[in-house]
C-alpha cells in the first residue's frame, strides 16, 4: 500500500493581499491548497468545483478546502480507488449548497447582520428599478378604448332651431356691436362705475347712474338687432353646434371691418375622428346670450320708464325664451345660466310693480304669471347628465377596459390630469417632468376604473336626490357636503380618487343657487298675483292663502324651511314676502320681493342680498347689501 505525499506548505497571504488576488493574478489558499495536497486529478477536480461553488469569502474557502482535503486523503488512506471517492462524495453542488449554509451559520451575529444589510443596500434599488421598469412599461403600453362618444351624445341632444339661420348667428351679431360700445364706455367711466362687467350690471342701471344715458343711447341705437334678437328667442334651440376649438379673426377687434369678417370661426366636433375630451366642450354662444339677455332686460326697464308696454313684453318673453334655448344644453352650466336669465326676467316684472304697475293691464299680470311658472318649471330643473357623461368620458381615457367594467391607469390620465387642474385653481401644469416620474408608481395608489366609477356614482346619487327634492334636499345635501368635506382632507383620498375628488360639483353652491332663484321665481309670482287681488278685490291680502286658488294654484314652499310656505309681513300699506331663513324662526327672516308702502300703487322690489334681522320694527339686511 503507497503511502499518500504529505502535504506541501501552503502561505497564509494578508487580507489585503487577498482582497487584490485577482488583480495580481494570484491562485486563491483554496487552490493553493488542493495542488499542495497531490490528490488524484478527478478528487482535486472535484474539490476544486465544490469550493468554487460554496461562494464563501476566501479565507472560508481555503478552510473549507483544507477540511475537504483531509477527508480525500482519509478515504485514500482506506485504499479507495479514486472513481469510487467521486461516486460516493456526492453532487458537487448539492454538497457545495450544504457547506455554504453551514459555514455562514458559524459566522458572528454581526458579520452575519452587515452582510444582509450590504446586500438589501445593494440589491434592493435593483429590484425596485426593475419593478419600476415593469410598472413603466405597464403605464405607457396601455391604451384607451373610446367605446362611448359622448360629444356625440350631446350634439345630437341639442334641438333643431328649424329652417334658416340659427339664432346664435343673430346673438353673436349684437355681442359684437354691443363690445365695440362696451369697451369705450369702459375706458371712458369712473373707476367705481360698475361693480362687475358693464353687461352684468347693465340690466339694474337706474337714471342716476353716470353711464345710465350713455347706456341709454347706444340701446337704441341697436334697437334693430335687438328686435331681430328678440325674433330669434321664440325658436326651439340656439343652433349653436358643438364646438371645441374658437379661432378670432385678425380683425375682431377693428371696428371698422365688417360683422361677416369679424365673426368667431368655430371648430365643430367631428364624429368621424377621435373625439376630444368631453370637458373640453366650448360654449361661444353663453357670451353671446350673456349680452343679448342684458340688453334685452335694459330695454325692457328702458321700455318701461317710456311707457312703451308691448316693448318692455316683448322683451321680457325674449329673456324668457334665451333661458330656454341655453337650457337645453343639458349642461350644467348653462342650467345656471338660464337660471340667471329667468331672473333677469323676474326683476324686471318686479321693477314694473314697483315703479309702474299700472303699465300692464290684467290679461298681462295673467300671461307673465303663466310666462314666469313655465319658465321656472324648466330652467330649475336641474340636470346632471352631462356631468356624469364627461366624468364617464374622463375614465374611459384614463383607465383600460377589461370589458368587465374596471382597468388600471394608463399614461394619458397625465395629460388629462394636467386638464382637470387647470380648470380647477390652482394649476400644477408646471410639474409636468414630475407626474411623467410617479405616474407609474401612482397606477399602484389610484383606483381602479370600477371604483372610481362606484365613488363617482355616490356623489351623482346624492346629488341627484338633493336636487329633485327641492327645499327638501338641503339637509341632505348639508349632511352630504360633510363628509365629502372630510373625505377631501385626506391626501390619500385626493390621490386614489383623483377623478370624482377634482370634478365634484359644488353640490351646496349649486342647490343653494337653485332654491335662491327658484324663491325669488316663487315671490314674483306671489306679487303678480298680489297686484291682480288688489285690482278684482280693492284692497291687499291678508295672507298668501288668500290667493288660493284664483290666482295661485298653491302656495310656493319655502326654500329654507322645507314644509312652511312663503310668508306674507305687512305694516300697513307695505308687504314683504319673505322666507323664514335655515333658523325657522321670523327672526331670520330672508325678504324676497318687498312692497313700498310709501308710494300710492302699493310696488314691490326683489330684495334678496344678504340674511336680514328684524330689529326695532324694522327689517335690515344683514350684513348690508354690497
Amino acid at each position: 500500500m503507497s503511502t499518500p505525499n504529505p502535504p506541501r506548505k501552503t502561505r497564509h497571504r494578508s487580507p489585503i493581499v487577498r482582497s487584490f488576488r485577482l488583480v495580481l493574478r494570484m491562485p486563491s489558499e483554496a487552490d493553493e491548497r488542493i495542488t499542495a495536497a497531490d490528490l488524484p486529478e478527478s478528487c482535486a477536480a472535484l474539490l476544486r468545483t465544490v469550493v468554487k461553488r460554496t461562494r464563501l469569502w476566501p479565507s472560508e474557502k481555503a478552510d473549507v478546502a483544507r477540511e475537504l482535503i483531509d477527508h480525500m486523503h482519509d478515504a485514500i488512506a482506506a485504499e479507495q480507488a479514486p472513481d469510487q471517492i467521486v461516486e460516493h462524495f456526492g453532487n458537487a453542488a448539492d454538497a457545495a449548497k450544504l457547506i455554504r449554509r453551514a459555514r455562514k451559520r458559524q459566522r458572528h451575529p454581526l458579520l452575519r447582520a452587515w452582510n444582509a444589510a450590504v446586500k438589501v443596500t445593494v440589491i434592493s434599488p435593483l429590484v425596485l428599478l426593475a419593478l419600476y421598469a415593469v410598472l413603466w412599461i405597464r403605464f405607457n403600453l396601455g391604451d384607451p378604448e373610446l367605446s362611448s362618444r359622448y360629444l356625440a351624445l350631446i350634439a345630437e341632444a341639442r334641438p333643431d332651431p328649424g329652417q334658416g339661420a340659427p339664432p346664435y348667428l343673430a346673438y353673436e351679431h349684437l355681442s359684437i356691436l354691443w363690445s365695440d360700445t362696451e369697451r369705450h364706455l369702459i375706458e371712458n367711466a369712473p373707476a367705481d362705475a360698475f361693480a362687475n362687467r358693464l353687461y352684468r350690471d347693465m340690466p339694474s342701471l337706474k337714471p342716476d347712474h353716470p353711464l345710465y344715458d350713455a347706456v341709454a343711447e347706444t340701446t337704441r341705437s341697436l334697437r334693430d338687432q335687438i328686435d331681430a334678437a328678440a325674433r330669434e328667442t321664440h325658436r326651439p334651440g340656439h343652433g349653436t353646434p358643438v364646438v371645441t376649438e374658437i379661432e378670432f379673426p385678425p380683425q375682431s377687434r377693428t371696428q371698422s371691418a365688417p360683422i361677416a369678417e369679424r365673426r368667431a370661426s368655430l371648430v365643430v366636433f367631428d364624429p368621424d375622428h377621435r373625439p376630444p375630451l368631453s370637458l373640453g366642450v366650448l360654449l361661444p354662444h353663453a357670451q353671446w346670450m350673456h349680452h343679448t339677455a342684458a340688453l334685452l332686460a335694459f330695454d325692457a326697464s328702458l321700455a318701461a320708464h317710456e311707457g312703451d308696454r308691448e316693448r318692455f313684453l316683448n322683451r321680457i318673453h325674449a329673456v324668457f325664451g334665451l333661458a330656454a334655448q341655453i337650457s337645453t344644453d343639458e349642461i350644467l352650466i348653462s342650467n345656471l345660466i338660464a337660471q340667471h336669465f329667468h331672473e333677469l326676467a323676474c326683476t324686471q316684472i318686479a321693477e314694473v310693480l314697483s315703479a309702474d304697475s299700472q303699465l300692464l293691464n290684467d290679461r298681462d299680470l295673467a300671461n307673465l304669471s303663466h310666462a314666469v311658472a313655465a319658465s321656472s318649471q324648466r330652467v330649475h330643473r336641474l340636470s346632471l347628465l352631462f356631468e356624469q357623461a364627461a366624468l364617464e368620458d374622463v375614465l374611459q381615457r384614463c383607465f383600460t377596459d377589461n370589458g368587465r367594467g374596471d382597468g388600471r391607469l394608463i399614461n394619458e390620465s397625465l395629460e388629462i390630469h394636467r386638464m382637470l387642474h387647470a380648470l380647477t385653481p390652482p394649476s400644477i401644469t408646471k410639474a409636468e417632468p414630475f407626474h411623467e416620474i410617479v405616474g407609474p408608481v401612482a397606477s399602484l395608489l389610484v383606483a381602479g376604473r370600477a371604483d372610481q366609477r362606484e365613488e363617482m356614482s355616490e356623489v351623482f346619487s346624492v346629488a341627484s336626490t338633493a336636487l329633485q327634492a327641492g327645499p327638501a334636499g338641503m339637509p341632505i345635501a348639508l349632511a352630504w357636503q360633510r363628509e365629502f368635506d372630510d373625505r377631501y382632507e385626506s391626501i390619500l383620498y385626493r390621490a386614489r380618487y383623483f377623478v370624482s375628488a377634482t370634478l365634484t360639483p359644488n353640490l351646496m353652491s349649486t342647490i343653494g343657487n337653485k332654491l335662491k332663484k327658484a324663491a325669488t321665481s316663487d315671490a314674483t309670482l306671489i306679487a303678480l298675483a298680489i297686484e291682480s287681488h288688489r285690482r278684482g278685490a280693492g284692497n291687499s291680502p291678508a295672507a298668501i292663502t288668500d290667493l288660493v286658488p284664483r290666482y295661485l294654484p298653491a302656495v310656493p314652499e319655502d326654500p329654507f324651511a322645507p314644509g312652511t310656505p312663503l310668508r306674507l309681513w305687512t305694516e300697513g300699506d307695505t308687504i314683504i314676502i319673505y322666507s323664514v331663513g335655515e333658523d325657522g324662526d321670523d327672526d331670520g327672516a330672508t325678504p324676497l320681493l318687498e312692497a313700498d308702502g310709501d308710494r300710492a300703487d302699493h310696488s314691490f322690489r326683489v330684495r334678496w342680498s344678504g340674511v336680514p334681522k328684524q330689529q326695532s320694527g324694522d327689517w335690515i339686511l344683514y350684513p348690508p347689501a354690497n
